[in-house]
């Protein structure tokens, strides 16, 4: 008896749960769902959904036409160019979600007319993936300008109050549309640059494709034949990026003059493989803080700027002078001396991707006062201010520049043991605040500025601290 009793009991409580789940659950979602379709605009649009986006402006007498073409938004009508991808994203994002102000659902022919309803001074076309079309008419402001006034071509009995930013979109111009960067480049897949303004001549090459974040993976030729910076070529891709275009004109025989462009001898080359997309540079109006521009892409002239131009690295400034290139977080062992000093020490895992530099060996130096960390970080900020290349033999090394072969200053290893540099201290530089080093898988010796050392922050190093005098009270 006790075992149907406990049967019919658990039998309640499934349905009990079952009741509460419906109504708790289920019928709110159904009554959310519904009070949603009576107060959103497009009740089921997904900006994600997107494929094409129309707006038409009765004022300016256009139609602008964009579409999803792979991951890429395009204008396809009235010209064909990329998007400015923030400003129509915000369209999306706006219209998914959008809630009425308010809605009115009783209004004259004149009514009509003062919303500016009768003929639209906008409307907006959102058509979805899979073919749903979400079409609104847009016209005046509200007495405020706070809201404006729409409706929906199928829904002819209500105006709606929507956000004043429904308007505003319509009102861009396909200047405001299209992309006003001067060129598209990708760093990433870029294999050369060739760089041939006034003053600054010169071409990149990426020697190392599989390893292009390494500091060494460009090459400098021109004047100078050496490592390229990553960072400053980074800049050369960051300017243009950041370089928007203030205005647009036709590229015509007599703008091509007006603005220095019809034989422009400036330019900056861009390959990826064999294919290559040039902009080139023409008149520059230091007045404005502008230059004006063409590329192999763009069906116009622009005008960006002038920072674009002016502000590209020169030559000296694109050589990479660390003395080792190194990634500071995949060291894992590090041994330095200097005079009596010794130190060791080892990156050790105390958790996944979690390293702490442990310190095996300080041999007359307070432990204390090492710091790995910033050891390292002295070595990768490093920068030589002259080199000396060539084949030595190792005595004329130790005369000419004290190197000693023997007594390596720093080694340091990466991971799986895997060796990284070697660096050689030599001796001070006549004359000068500086000390020769030598990085032996360069096969190279460097001068280095005294103060550059003194950043690795080791105790007296690189040369050993006067004691300071006791104040006399």
């Amino acid at each position: 008896m006790k075992g149907k009793q406990i049967i019919i009991a658990l039998i309640v409580l499934a349905l009990l749960g079952g009741y509460f789940y419906y109504f708790d659950i289920v019928k709110k979602k159904k009554d959310y769902d519904i009070k949603m379709q009576d107060e959103m605009l497009f009740y089921g649009f997904k900006k994600d959904d997107i494929a094409t986006l129309i707006v038409t402006n009765r004022d300016a007498k256009s139609k602008i036409v964009i579409k999803k073409v792979g991951n890429d938004l395009m204008i396809d009508e009235p010209i064909k160019a990329y998007v400015d991808e923030v400003g129509v994203s915000g369209i999306f994002e706006k219209y998914q979600g959008l809630i009425a102000d308010r809605k009115i659902d009783s209004f004259t022919a004149q009514d009509l007319a003062d919303f500016d309803l009768n003929t639209p001074f906008a409307t907006t076309e959102l058509i979805t993936k899979d073919n749903k079309d979400y079409k609104v008419n847009i016209g005046a402001y509200n007495p405020e300008k706070t809201l404006v006034y729409a409706m929906k071509p199928e829904d002819p009995k209500t105006v709606y109050l929507l956000d004043r930013n429904i308007r505003i979109y319509a009102e861009k111009t396909l200047f405001d549309y299209r992309d006003k960067t001067p060129i598209r480049i990708d760093m990433s897949k870029t294999t050369k640059v060739v760089m041939k303004l006034k003053d600054k001549d010169y071409e990149l090459d990426l020697v190392k494709p599989a390893a292009k974040d390494d500091p060494d993976a460009w090459r400098v030729s021109g004047a100078v034949n050496d490592v390229g910076k990553i960072e400053r070529i980074r800049d050369i891709f960051n300017n243009l990026k950041g370089a928007k275009a203030k205005k647009m004109e036709p590229i015509t025989p007599e703008n091509l003059k007006k603005y220095g462009l019809n034989n422009p001898k400036e330019y900056i080359t861009f390959y990826e493989g064999n294919t290559k997309n040039s902009i080139y540079f023409g008149m520059e109006d230091k007045k404005a803080g502008s230059v004006y521009i063409k590329s192999d892409t763009l069906d116009q002239i622009m005008e960006i700027p002038s920072f674009a131009y002016s502000g590209m690295p020169a030559i000296w400034e694109v050589v990479n002078k660390q003395l080792v290139f190194f990634r500071q977080d995949k060291v894992r062992k590090v041994e330095i001396r200097y005079r009596d000093v010794e130190i060791e020490a080892d990156d050790v895992e105390k958790s996944k991707d979690n390293y702490v530099w442990t310190i095996n060996k300080a041999k007359n130096v307070d432990k204390s006062k090492v710091n790995i960390t910033s050891a390292l970080a002295g070595l990768y900020w490093c920068n030589y201010q002259t080199k000396i290349e060539g084949k030595l033999s190792p005595d004329e090394e130790a005369k000419l520049y004290g190197i000693d072969t023997k007594n390596p200053f720093m080694k340091i290893w990466g991971e799986k043991g895997a060796y990284i540099a070697t660096l050689l201290l030599g001796k001070k530089v006549e004359g000068k605040e500086q000390y020769y080093i030598k990085v032996p898988e360069r096969n190279t010796i460097f001068a280095v500025d005294t103060g550059a050392l003194k950043n690795f922050n080791l105790p007296d190093f690189p040369e050993k601290q006067k004691p300071q005098p006791t104040p006399v009270k």
